[in-house]
């Protein structure tokens, strides 16, 4: 394996700097001042890190999530977790979900992470911050070969919490509070629309569309029906949504029975609002979700254990007419010159070209409303059976999850009006006309079943655990089985899978895990579908050694190594059958009837497999001078038996779409590193933590068609790398278009893109294409956090970044302007034109299709790296006395703001997203946590 020396330097300066910036100046802590509150927090660091054996994990407990997020489990992973990469999504609630990546992405199909919620397949979204007890990421062979075909993305499991002390203790979390817009762009009045129009129709050769008179009374601003100058954003947008969640806990338990009960609620009001009277039905943005959870722990006998975990949700959303997401675009793509909300005549405004209207759409549409049920159980029964041998145990575990969604709902046309003035020849308002299109139609009800998923599954395990003399072994024999019902046909997935897991450890210095599993799925055809999946961790605990054992510094050191395979099964559906499809049609009948027709589809791939991966990790983790904790990976991984096209090295003669072969590979090379500090200074307590990960891939083998020139290929690059043409200015006139090598995409003018030829052959056309900046999925991840307590005041925060990333800005209306009778944001400002022809940044204005302009360039192509503040909190736990007499046993007040700042180079939106849809959200929360 090669590396670039260049590239071997910067991770290395990352990792070093990263590593100064958290390392304290000093570790010269001396033992004989360490707190007992210093050495509670060193061995729970250190018995953390022995159980995690060889294998590379990250954890993290309850505690860490609910100071970050009150509901959204997705949401309140940022930077907890080394090799988590987490990425926020748009969306109101229960619909912004963060995505989540395990080491980046090493398939060239589905990347999707196992998440596991107390050992099944489950959704994060059915659960809350305050359900969980703690959340582990698996990383390297070690811990991941368990899972067999669909462990090699990346696992993440989640534990929830259970019962475990005397009595009762009941803890209640309540905070209330605002979320707002993270960023919006800023769409061009009336005016400034106007002009930008007439500009980039006079560089088109075009008659201008406004005149003088117009644009003088959109600035006025009198005539609102025949010169509107609508905000519409001002028009829909409430200046903040609403935000409550309520969490109560009951924990507890007696001598033969230990339960877990949590019960919450999450209200939210959006940003789009219904303040129209006269409307006869509620449009209004709003969530609501009830969720309950239930863990039992039963003794029936002094060597029988039941467990008994049940979970659920009620869930409903409600809307106007349309989408979130569609009135967003509605409200981005809409010109405020377009229309006024209502006519002179009190009717909806609108156009023969704008038949939207984006208020209308909203409030006089209908309304709609989602409603999700979800329930999540699960048995377990488990015997020791130290009568046959001690140490040996049996459990079998049942499970059954099903969840239904359903839509109801009202929708309804309405009539918009369309205002024309007639004018003199000196401009001015001689006659009106209204021409009115659409009717006013009466409310019809509908109700559509949204979906439905079954899911159970089936574990037993026979474990056993011995320690003689210097040796311990525990482990255990798997055999699970699951199965997922969806609505429609093929929908049926089936996955088994028969493993071995066993640790080993001499002298609690040396360590082995070793597993072996063997399992398969139904995604793929008959004898492919099961696969073995070997792995070997060994681990070697330095701190144990004589030399090192009374070290005044190292108090723990551990180093690892594992190697194995895991696959991924995430494939394709039913690749292995000829598809058919929509063919074309015919008539039929004195009626001229029409029915259509099937046709082939894609070729069925003749032998689809589960993908392979080979994954090697080396690593260490240490804790120094008792309260600096250090974990360090080098990880290495080939992903082959990836299925890839074959169309490009094919024939095209056959007329239908050629298999897929599974024949792809991609390369995965990184390292992570996390620091924490934790430490006590007399009643001050403070911590400084974060964690750095550089993670490449490198696609070897994709069955890519020929390519004329090396630098057109994609095979040798990342995945995500974006391909286009290097600019080198705007063409400033006739004779600069004249002597450039002719672009051969779409007729060129003054102010277009000038582009290099790069293959140097007299003219700029497809074959000039190269890798331009970085890829769309980053490859430096980061995140620090620090806080501090004082006397019962105390405030935390968290930043996360990314590095190596670059985004295209190609949104529709809002980097794209005036296309297809398109809006303008305030972006075009940088815009060509004659005045500005030295200075520009941007290509001239178009009405235009203009493919010369909108080709993937290093123009629309740029730096998409952020640092975000993801998170602070201030707040203030009342002093025990207070407490007590006041009948409970801790309080603590907040006051918390997620997704607060962001440093980048994108500036008006979210650098995480630029789509038209419902933006990300800002939100500040004012709170109470009391226990009893």
């Amino acid at each position: 394996m090669k590396l670039n020396k260049t590239l071997i330097k910067e991770v290395l300066y990352c990792g070093v700097l990263s590593t100064l910036l958290l390392f304290p100046s000093r570790l010269s802590a001396q033992k004989a001042n360490v707190t007992q509150n210093d050495v509670e927090v060193f061995e729970i660091r250190k018995n953390k890190l022995d159980n995690l054996g060889a294998a590379s994990i990250s954890q993290v407990d309850h505690e860490e999530i609910e100071n970050v997020n009150s509901i959204d489990p997705s949401n309140s992973f940022f930077g907890l977790l080394n090799g988590l990469q987490v990425y926020q999504n748009n969306g109101f609630a229960g619909q912004r979900s963060a995505s989540l990546l395990i080491r980046g992405r090493s398939s060239l199909q589905d990347n999707s992470i196992l998440v596991l919620v107390d050992g099944f397949e489950r959704r994060l979204d059915d659960l809350t911050t305050m359900d969980i007890e703690k959340v582990q990421v698996l990383k390297d062979a070690a811990a991941v070969a368990i899972y067999g075909q669909r462990g090699a993305n990346g696992v993440l499991l989640v534990t929830t919490k259970r019962g475990g002390r005397e009595g009762m203790n009941v803890n209640v979390k309540y905070d209330v509070g605002v979320s707002q817009a993270f960023r919006m762009p800023d769409m061009l009045n009336a005016a400034d629309y106007a002009r930008a129009v007439n500009e980039a129709l006079y560089y088109d050769g075009l008659p201008m569309k406004y005149t003088a008179h117009e644009i003088a009374a959109y600035e006025e601003g009198n005539a609102y029906s025949l010169y509107p100058n609508v905000d519409w954003a001002n028009e829909l947008l409430n200046k903040s949504g609403t935000v409550s969640n309520l969490n109560v806990e009951f924990d507890g338990g007696g001598k033969n029975v230990k339960y877990y009960v949590g019960i919450s609620h999450q209200g939210e009001k959006g940003l789009l609002s219904h303040d129209r009277s006269e409307e006869d039905i509620y449009t209004a943005l709003e969530y609501d979700r009830l969720g309950f959870r239930s863990n039992l722990d039963i003794d029936l006998t002094k060597s029988t254990l039941l467990r008994l975990n049940i979970g659920g949700n009620i869930v409903q959303n409600t809307r106007g007419g349309k989408s979130p997401d569609d009135i967003f675009g509605e409200i981005y793509g809409t010109p405020s010159a377009a229309m006024p909300v209502k006519t002179a005549n009190g009717i909806w405004g609108g156009t023969d070209i704008y038949s939207n209207n984006p208020v209308a759409s909203q409030i006089a549409s209908g309304n709609g409303s989602t409603h999700a049920r979800s329930i999540m159980t699960d048995l377990t029964l488990e015997q020791k059976l130290d009568v046959l041998t001690e140490g040996l145990a049996v459990d079998v575990t049942y499970s059954y999850d099903n969840a239904v969604t359903y839509w109801d709902g009202y929708t309804r046309s309405y009539q918009y009006e369309k205002v024309t003035p007639t004018m003199d020849q000196d401009g001015m308002v001689t006659d009106t006309t209204y021409v009115q299109y659409g009717e006013n139609t009466s409310l019809d009800s509908y109700s559509t079943f949204g979906g439905q998923q079954r899911y159970n599954a089936f574990r037993t395990r026979i474990k056993y655990e011995k320690t003689w003399g210097d040796h311990s072994l525990n482990g255990y024999i798997m055999y699970q089985q699951d199965k997922t019902v969806k609505l429609n046909q093929y929908n049926t997935y089936l996955n088994q899978n028969l493993a071995l897991k066993a640790y080993y450890s001499y002298k609690q210095k040396y360590l082995a895990d070793l597993t072996v599993s063997y399992a398969g799925t139904n995604w793929l055809p008959e004898g492919e579908r099961f696969s073995a999946y070997p792995a070997l961790g060994l681990g070697w605990i330095l701190s144990e050694e004589s030399f090192l054992s009374s070290s005044e510094v190292i108090d723990f050191l551990k180093f690892r190594a594992s190697a194995g395979i895991s696959g991924n099964s995430l494939i394709i559906k039913n690749i292995a059958e000829q598809q058919f499809g929509s063919g074309n049609g015919y008539y039929w009948g004195g009626n001229n009837n029409s029915a259509s027709g099937l046709q082939e589809k894609q070729l069925a791939t003749d032998n689809p497999k589960s993908e392979h991966s080979f994954m090697g990790n080396i690593g260490l983790d240490a804790i120094i001078a008792n309260n600096l904790s250090l974990a360090i990976d080098a990880f290495y991984e080939k992903r082959y038996d990836i299925l890839v096209e074959s169309a490009g090295v094919t024939s095209g003669t056959l007329g239908i779409s050629s298999a897929y072969l599974p024949v792809g590979k991609v390369k995965n090379v990184g390292i992570e590193s996390a620091l924490d500090w934790k430490h006590n200074i007399g009643e001050l307590k403070y911590n400084l933590g974060g964690n750095f990960s550089f993670v490449r891939n490198t696609i070897l083998e994709m069955n890519e068609a020929y390519r004329p020139y090396e630098s057109m290929k994609t095979t040798g690059h990342s995945m995500g790398q974006f391909f286009g043409y290097k600019s080198e200015g705007f063409f400033s006139d006739v004779a600069d278009i004249d002597s450039h090598p002719e672009q051969r995409f779409s007729e060129v003018s003054p102010g277009d893109i000038k582009y290099v030829d790069h293959n140097k052959d007299g003219r700029v056309d497809e074959f000039d294409i190269q890798a331009i900046k970085g890829t769309a999925v980053p490859e430096i991840y980061y995140a620090f956090n620090l806080g501090m307590e004082y006397k019962g005041f105390g405030f935390s925060a968290l930043f996360q970044g990314t590095a190596n990333k670059s985004v295209l800005l190609n949104t529709q209306d809002i980097f794209v302007p005036l296309r297809d009778n398109g809006n303008i944001s305030s972006f075009s400002a940088s815009r060509w034109t004659e005045a500005t022809k030295t200075t520009a940044k941007l290509p001239r204005l178009s009405t235009q299709e203009n493919l010369n302009n909108y080709k993937n360039n290093d123009i629309w192509i740029v730096n998409g790296s952020f640092l975000k503040l993801r998170n602070a909190e201030f707040y203030y736990n009342l002093p025990e006395d207070i407490a007590s007499k006041l009948k409970v046993g801790s309080c603590r007040f907040y006051i918390r703001g997620n997704n607060l700042l962001s440093f980048d180079s994108i500036g008006m939106m979210d650098p995480e997203y630029l789509g038209r849809g419902y933006p990300t959200l800002r939100s500040y929360l004012a709170g109470v946590k009391i226990s009893f």
